[in-house]
């Protein structure tokens, strides 16, 4: 588990802008990943579960393909949470009367350059 430490006493020299840059491009590039509920299970205690759901909606003596069939239903189940998972984007806040350099850096960041203004 890491820590991101915003103290100014153990880097005087960095501000929380950079902080704040340094995070958000941590967790864009999908370095960090946000922790929800269902991470905090294993991955094979989670199939076992799937599977044997899968199991009990088979009536009488399970046949080899029907075992196989509720092994793959329990897999694609636990890879679509996993994607569903991965799918958590950041929230935007909403900041009132941003400052034109700010609104600049953010376009420089998204990849469009420096903004520009036309004169009439």
């Amino acid at each position: 588990m890491f820590y991101l430490s915003l103290s100014t006493n153990a880097h005087p020299s960095l501000d929380l802008a950079q902080f704040t840059q340094a995070l958000h491009n941590l967790v864009s590039g999908n370095y960090l990943k946000p922790s929800t509920v269902l991470s905090h299970l294993s991955p094979r205690d989670k199939h076992i579960q799937y599977e044997t759901e899968e199991k009990k909606k088979i009536t009488g003596f399970p046949t080899a393909k029907e075992l196989r069939e509720a092994k793959e239903v329990a897999q694609s189940k636990l890879k679509r949470e996993e994607q569903e998972a991965e799918q958590v984007g950041m929230v935007s806040l909403v900041v009132s009367a941003p400052s034109q350099s700010h609104h600049q850096m953010l376009l420089e960041t998204k990849g469009q350059g420096p903004a520009r203004t036309s004169v009439q």
